[in-house]
């Protein structure tokens, strides 16, 4: 099973029970960094993201984890998404319509790589934007490396 599998994998085990606690599970990473296998584990709450959360979260991931022989790491890592989060799953864009964001693409379109403006819309096809002049720009959804929450410093 390949390391992306296995963190789909992880992250369908985990969900449930964080769940029951308030936690809800944003993004499972399971790779190789520096010769190592790291298990990163992006977590939210309601009210946001305390050290206690991520404690109880690793209570919770480390005993699910354990009964399953497939998965092993050398480092588990729980944390909040931070202020620049990734938005990955449709709830996300629902969530945070009408923020600004930063849309990275995999290839130029029209010149460009790098998206910055205001979420309006997702569909099939497309991310909508609104850009800093009032221009709506599209994107096409294959193109889309990421999309991180770009707030204003």
């Amino acid at each position: 099973m390949s390391r992306k599998s296995l963190a789909i994998e992880i992250e369908r085990q985990i969900q449930v029970e964080l769940e029951k606690v308030g936690i809800e599970v944003l993004e499972v990473e399971y790779r190789k960094e520096h010769g190592d296998l790291m298990l990163r584990v992006y977590i939210d709450t309601e009210s946001g993201v305390t050290l206690d959360t991520c404690s109880r979260a690793t209570g919770i991931i480390k005993e699910i984890i354990g009964q399953n022989e497939q998965i092993s790491y050398d480092h588990l890592e729980v944390s909040s998404p931070g202020i620049d989060r990734k938005l990955v799953k449709d709830r996300d864009f629902e969530r945070f319509k009408g923020e600004r964001v930063k849309v990275k693409l995999l290839q130029a379109l029209d010149g460009q790589k790098v998206w910055v403006g205001q979420l309006a819309e997702r569909n099939q096809d497309n991310l909508v934007l609104l850009g800093d002049k009032g221009t709506v720009i599209h994107l096409p959804r294959e193109l889309i490396s990421f999309v991180r929450l770009h707030p204003d410093l």
